[in-house]
């Protein structure tokens, strides 16, 4: 292995394209970092096998072949996403209980947001190599 090369760049490169396959399901993304939280905590010396293992996270499955117990989530026609746990599935109805409903986020021109309904209000930065080790900022080439 060279520094051009390793099982951790191969983790990055996997967990970046999951992360933009299942960027509009809230649910999936969770689960995902937290089996990743929970595998990176049980072998952190083992990133290969890490990046294996985050295939196995998020499966398509058929409705009449869901298990009561396993955690889905639905996307539905309208483009909500519902997640919860399978209670059943009976006559072309899926029972969820412990459920979240996602609306599919819609793009606005603009904004006013009352300072009263906000609870908290976050920063996202970009280029944050760039900001803290400005000597570390390579080009890039795509």
């Amino acid at each position: 292995m060279t520094l051009e090369h390793s099982d951790f760049q191969d983790l990055f490169e996997k967990l970046m394209r999951i992360i933009e396959r299942y960027q509009d399901d809230p649910a999936a993304l969770e689960a995902i970092s937290t089996e990743l939280e929970n595998l990176y905590k049980k072998i952190p010396i083992y990133p290969g096998i890490i990046a294996m293992s985050l295939n196995d996270i998020v499966k398509p499955a058929k409705m009449d072949e869901l298990e009561e117990g396993s955690r889905i989530t639905v996307l539905l026609k309208d483009g909500k996403l519902v997640s919860g746990e399978v209670i059943g599935f009976d006559s072309g109805k899926l029972k969820l209980k412990n459920c979240r409903q996602f609306k599919k986020p819609e793009e606005l021109d603009e904004a006013t947001i009352s300072e009263e309904d906000v609870r908290e209000v976050r920063r996202l930065v970009r280029d944050t190599l760039a900001k803290s080790w400005p000597s570390l900022d390579f080009e890039v080439e795509d």
